[in-house]
């Protein structure tokens, strides 16, 4: 059964951007960081809520070619997204995503 979510983008600088996914209906949200500059490596770091587990963190560090946080936003979209999706697959769900286009739009065009 579909239900809606809610994915709030938030820039904290150049350097900085952080999505916010909800999935209000059925208690699940994931917070995805992203901070990285020039030629340093990328810091990611995921924060996954769901019912009856704990709030789990986790970290990883990307060559900054890979999630450029300056110049290619998309590419943090599309990494939280697979998050996302991975999430969910672990908790029984299936995820599917509409609109994409026009979050990507969205994610390259603030600042």
């Amino acid at each position: 059964m579909p239900v809606r979510s809610e994915t709030l983008l938030t820039e904290a600088g150049p350097n900085a951007l952080v999505l916010s996914t909800t999935l209000s209906d059925r208690g699940i949200w994931l917070d995805s960081t992203y901070l990285g500059h020039g030629s340093a490596e990328t810091q990611i770091t995921h924060l996954l809520v769901a019912p009856g587990r704990s709030g789990e963190t986790e970290s990883r560090t990307v060559a900054h070619d890979e999630i450029p946080v300056i110049h290619v936003r998309r590419l943090c979209l599309y990494d939280h997204l697979q998050r996302l999706q991975d999430f969910l697959d672990s908790l029984g769900h299936t995820g599917q995503v509409h609109g994409l286009d026009l979050a990507i739009e969205a994610v390259e065009h603030i600042g």
